[in-house]
């Protein structure tokens, strides 16, 4: 009886099965039923046989489905492109516009150290730029019996004071006497910090599209703005603050209590405006570059206070970037 029912399994697949095993499959279930008792052995051995050898095939047939199905999956075979870092960047910016402005730029060739695309000055690098420092050859406190000396900088405070009151830039007067493209990033931190996410990405996405196109689209900024005028939390950032650096350093800050919005999603601004950029960057950073340790400083120094300063208080940069050298070794 078990052939029996193998038999009936097999023929509810015999759709898979070329037409001469079907009919033979039906044959072997008519001679069971009219012979439900039979003991030909002969018969019993045929039944028995074919019964196995169609089974062995479904089975055969089975093992090569599930290959296919595996083989197809297999990520070593499917993934078998390869890709440079450029040649992935042009794949997907589609998909992150925000890379879009550096795309085409191929900036692993260039000088790291010139160009809209710099990377940010060493503490030495500044002062050198600067003509902060001044060279003295001072005696040897680890080793006193070389007579020759080693050089020590000596950095011209009152020099330095004055180049980081340069780096503070003009007082907050409201966002519409903004340039065009920091009040679009007045716009997108404040529909962030309202809770805006889909009208601040829209705002991200299109001006990084439109500036790679080299024609910046400032379109969606005013109604924005307009939208969220009211956002008592952004109001409290302008009253706190007195320079645009540091209203737009705490609105940023702000922003990110609803998710990431990283620097690198305003690529873009780095060659446009270079020390608002690295402002930017320096907010959620320990210490500051060089670059932009002055409104750093001040920024600090009103976050203490609660309250705008309208004078500079940059004093703990100079004594930073002094700090700083003497952890230098000069060369020249």
């Amino acid at each position: 009886m078990m052939k029996y029912y193998e038999l009936l399994a097999l023929e509810h697949m015999t759709f898979i099965l070329p037409d001469f095993m079907d009919e033979d499959i039906l044959n072997m279930i008519e001679y069971l039923i009219s012979n439900p008792a039979t003991r030909d052995w002969g018969a019993i051995t045929y039944i028995a046989q074919q019964t196995g050898r169609y089974f062995a095939a479904l089975q055969g047939l089975l093992a090569l489905m599930v290959f296919y199905h595996v083989w197809g999956r297999n990520a070593q075979l499917r993934y078998n492109k390869k890709y440079t870092m450029l040649d992935l960047a042009k794949q997907e910016q589609n998909n992150w516009k925000t890379i879009m402005p550096v795309v085409g730029l191929n900036l692993i060739e260039q000088d790291v150290l010139v160009g809209p695309w710099a990377m940010a000055m060493t503490p030495l690098q500044f002062v050198k730029k600067h003509e902060l420092i001044k060279i003295e050859t001072v005696a040897d406190r680890k080793s006193p019996w070389k007579t020759e000396g080693v050089k020590k900088m000596i950095l011209d405070k009152e020099k330095s004071y004055t180049v980081f009151l340069s780096q503070m830039g003009p007082l907050w007067s409201g966002e519409f006497d903004l340039p065009e493209h920091r009040r679009a990033l007045f716009a997108v931190f404040l529909a962030r910090i309202e809770h805006d996410q889909k009208g601040s990405q829209e705002l991200i996405n299109a001006l990084a599209v439109s500036y790679t196109k080299g024609r910046p689209d400032f379109s969606l900024v005013k109604p924005l703005i307009q939208k969220h005028r009211q956002s008592k939390k952004a109001a409290e950032c302008v009253q706190n603050h007195a320079y645009v650096y540091t209203v737009l350093a705490s609105m940023l800050k702000m922003a990110r209590l609803d998710g990431v919005l990283a620097s690198a999603d305003f690529l873009w601004l780095k060659p446009v405006d270079r020390e608002l950029w690295y402002v930017l960057n320096t907010v959620g950073r320990q210490t500051p570059f060089a670059e932009v340790a002055g409104p750093f400083a001040h920024w600090k120094a009103e976050e203490e206070m609660g309250r705008p300063l309208f004078r500079p208080i940059i004093e703990e940069a100079v004594t930073a970037l002094e700090n700083a050298l003497e952890k230098v070794v000069y060369t020249e």
